[in-house]
């Protein structure tokens, strides 16, 4: 999730690493949290594979700063996991489609329409589980109200991304 995040970021704009964190920090926090600590490796193995450069430059005073910018083939490595198959445990889904709709504005329209389909009917198969969870299992109050509040917020999501088809 942290490498999507990097190449929708990168895909707008060059970015030095503190504007990395930062524009996770303030435009992406309810997608990931990531220290300088986990963003720096996750860099240097995106340049080493290829999906990014980085440019190292001088400020007037000296110091250093690594500019940041995607590559073509970072560029082709964003379409292609934006428009595959969920492949998430269940309880991570809400995290992915929430991504994949914020990420949905960098991909042409036809494209956009066909992935958000495949979130739709991800979400259906969310809901169906859920379903037999609620009908099947010896619940208590809470429990069964949980998922039943799921179910509800998972439809929800669903006739929002039918809205945009």
């Amino acid at each position: 999730m942290l490498e999507l995040s990097i190449l929708y970021l990168l895909k707008k704009q060059k970015l030095s690493l503190y504007a990395i964190k930062k524009n996770l920090d303030e435009k992406l926090p309810y997608l990931y949290s990531a220290s300088m600590g986990s963003i720096y490796p996750l860099i240097n193995k995106m340049e080493k594979e290829g999906l990014i450069n980085q440019k190292t430059s001088y400020t007037k005073g000296g110091l250093k700063k690594k500019t940041v910018s995607i590559t073509k083939k970072g560029e082709e490595v964003f379409f292609n996991r934006m428009m595959e198959d969920f492949d998430c445990p269940m309880n991570h889904l809400e995290l992915f489609v929430s991504a994949k709709i914020t990420f949905s504005g960098l991909i042409e329209e036809e494209y956009r329409k066909t992935m958000f389909t495949k979130i739709i009917n991800k979400l259906e198969e969310k809901k169906q589980i859920l379903s037999l969870l609620l009908k099947k299992q010896k619940l208590n109050e809470f429990q069964g109200g949980h998922i039943e509040f799921l179910i509800r917020h998972t439809d929800s999501y669903v006739k929002w991304l039918e809205e945009k088809l």
